[in-house]
């Protein structure tokens, strides 16, 4: 059985719905961004072990998703559906956060 660590650097997203994560709890939007990147990689891994390691300072910047196999980096094509599944969550969350607050500010 594969066992897969994925590293996802959280900050651009905690950026877009202006979330700081820091020595306090975590609102309930960014638990809920947390939970939806995690379902995303074990929904894209069926099978597997799949450790989800969520970041907020990235080693490489320009992979905002990095990920091992069994102890071994991955490609980038290797990643791409993992990536794109997280992605999307992504995308769903701040846009349905951008949306509520501008349904709260009408």
């Amino acid at each position: 059985m594969d066992i897969y660590e994925v590293f996802w650097d959280a900050r651009p997203s905690l950026k877009a719905i202006n979330a700081k994560v820091g020595g306090g709890d975590l609102s309930a939007d960014v638990q809920t961004l947390f939970a939806a990147v995690r379902a995303a990689v074990n929904e894209s891994l069926p099978g597997a072990v799949a450790l989800t390691r969520i970041t907020t300072q990235s080693k490489t910047p320009e992979e905002p998703l990095r990920m091992k196999r069994n102890g071994k980096t991955m490609s980038d094509e290797e990643t791409f559906e993992v990536a794109a599944s997280v992605r999307r969550v992504i995308d769903d969350h701040v846009q349905a956060h951008q949306e509520a607050k501008l349904l709260a500010s009408a």
